[in-house]
């Protein structure tokens, strides 16, 4: 995950932040991230491996800026991360060289970064989104993932 930072320095949550995780099936892994496999559990806690890694830097020029490489990444928009994990076109172009078009199937979980946690805002693929520390990808029982399940924006069938 490369995310072009609008934000140089990391911020602290100052209270949970709802945000909307693109998570990939397959029958053999389950769910994981699209990019890194990173296995997920619904409403437990993810925490990076090496933290001391989540820092931002200038390393590629062709971002004009700051970007953050490795992190615990989401999007800040339903609407436009359900756009990305149905542009399936898109996604196994930028993942192509990791998978197949076989048996993965892109889902969108609402998750929320926790009170205390470090996370850096910025785009991917031109989408406000976050890196982050710590996430919790919550179940669709959860009553915060329900919310979202009933006031779905007009582009939006369903909340996995």
């Amino acid at each position: 995950m490369c995310l072009r930072l609008t934000t140089v320095e990391p911020e602290v949550a100052q209270e949970d932040i709802i945000v909307f995780k693109m998570l990939r099936f397959t029958p053999k892994k389950g769910l994981t991230a699209p990019f890194r496999y990173t296995p997920y559990n619904l409403g437990v806690v993810i925490e990076m491996d090496n933290p001391e890694r989540f820092v931002s830097s200038e390393k590629y020029s062709a971002y004009r800026g700051h970007v953050v490489e490795e992190g615990i990444h989401s999007f800040s928009d339903l609407g436009a991360a359900y756009d990305i994990a149905k542009d399936r076109d898109r996604l196994y172009y930028r993942l192509g060289y990791k998978m197949e078009r076989t048996d993965r199937e892109f889902f969108v979980f609402v998750a929320v970064i926790p009170k205390g946690t470090k996370y850096f805002r910025g785009k991917f693929n031109n989408v406000e989104s976050y890196a982050s520390e710590r996430l919790i990808v919550l179940d669709r029982n959860d009553p915060r993932s329900l919310q979202y399940m009933t006031n779905l924006p007009p582009n939006v069938e369903a909340v996995f």
